[in-house]
């Protein structure tokens, strides 16, 4: 394996200014699959502003790093977050039936939060955004990642300990050897390391 690797696995510079431009607008309300819980979204979601649509979503894709055929491969495929901005009358994506949950709030920020993890044993760091928070004069919304590799997305109103937080990044990224389901040789377990970033848009 090529040392000093770094993956990507966050919102790129053209989609933070997509996230930028909700700041001042009106939060009329997000949509997701009309199935799902209320609290919870299946990889994709849509926040409706005054006057344009943002797709959130957070699907599987392969990490840019080595093919799935590396033998020393430590993930080869995990979802992150992108966003688009939409029109208000374009339909959901894949057709899907939507719920849509009203706000009717000025947005005063807009933040990213940012995890940067590293594992020493592979010299191997990967850059991912956890949450996206949206702030109004009221409330303060959460859409953030429900676990590290998986698509669905965690919506919380005034709760942001519900934000994945960085011991349970640690634990995802770790092969922790005292860990009660390790099932590796003595030896080959690491101990992952983070560091978290919010980034004010």
């Amino acid at each position: 394996m090529k040392k000093n690797q770094i993956a990507y696995a966050c919102f790129t510079d053209e989609m933070l200014n997509v996230l930028r431009e909700m700041k001042g607008k009106t939060f009329k309300s997000y949509e997701y699959d009309a199935t799902d819980k209320f609290d919870h979204a299946t990889f994709r979601l849509r926040l409706n502003l005054g006057t344009f649509a943002i797709d959130l979503s957070n699907e599987l894709h392969m990490l840019p790093l080595w093919g799935r055929d590396e033998p020393d491969a430590i993930v080869d495929e995990i979802a992150y977050f992108k966003c688009e901005k939409a029109k208000l009358s374009d339909p959901f994506p894949y057709g899907i039936e939507t719920k849509a949950y009203m706000v009717d709030e000025r947005i005063k920020a807009v933040r990213v939060i940012r995890n940067e993890i590293y594992i020493e044993k592979f010299d191997f760091t990967v850059i991912m955004d956890y949450a996206l928070i949206i702030e109004t004069r009221w409330h303060t919304y959460a859409f953030s990642r429900e676990v590290s590799f998986g698509d669905d997305i965690t919506i919380a109103m005034d709760s942001i300990a519900k934000v994945f937080t960085n011991e349970q990044v640690i634990a995802d990224w770790s092969d922790d050897e005292s860990a009660p389901d390790y099932d590796g040789e003595p030896g080959e377990g690491w101990i992952a390391a983070t560091t978290r970033q919010i980034i004010e848009l």
